[in-house]
């Protein structure tokens, strides 16, 4: 989770598994540690109420919770506006539409899916064609040899 190469500039480039895990403990560190520092206060703020809104979401499809959804993404908009005023940016409005087009949707979509499936392609699937790619690389380095020769 915390090896060097996940964290890249301004992102973390760790899988969903680990993102959720350090999101965990970040919200731990909000809770105790920066909530009490009057200079950190809003920004932690503005987490714990992002956090609730990841909770609302992640088991939305189970409970159906759109006006807690709601509510707790409003919450975190105002939060937000008060810890960065100048930051916000047309998709934190779009956002707020998010429950009623779960709730107008007989059908509510999701990306966890497509992680697992990401996951299972560079688990599995590499593995299994990763012959065909060193063939090939062996063929243009031979090829590469040849022409070198002559």
């Amino acid at each position: 989770m915390f090896t060097p190469a996940f964290f890249q500039g301004n992102l973390y480039k760790g899988s969903a598994k680990q993102t959720r895990a350090l999101a965990v403990l970040l919200r731990w560190l909000c809770e105790s540690v920066w909530i009490k520092n009057p200079e950190l206060a809003a920004a932690a703020n503005s987490f714990l109420k992002l956090g609730k809104c990841n909770e609302c979401l992640r088991r939305i499809t189970q409970l159906k919770n759109y006006d807690d959804l709601e509510k707790h993404q409003r919450e975190h908009h105002i939060a937000f506006q008060a810890a960065f005023p100048d930051s916000l940016r047309p998709k934190h409005h779009h956002r707020l539409h998010l429950p009623k087009q779960y709730k107008d949707m007989p059908a509510i979509a999701t990306c966890w899916g497509t992680e697992a499936k990401h996951k299972d392609y560079k688990g599995v699937f590499s593995t299994l064609v990763q012959h065909f790619l060193q063939e090939k690389t062996a063929e243009v380095n031979s090829a590469s040899s040849y022409c070198q020769d002559y």
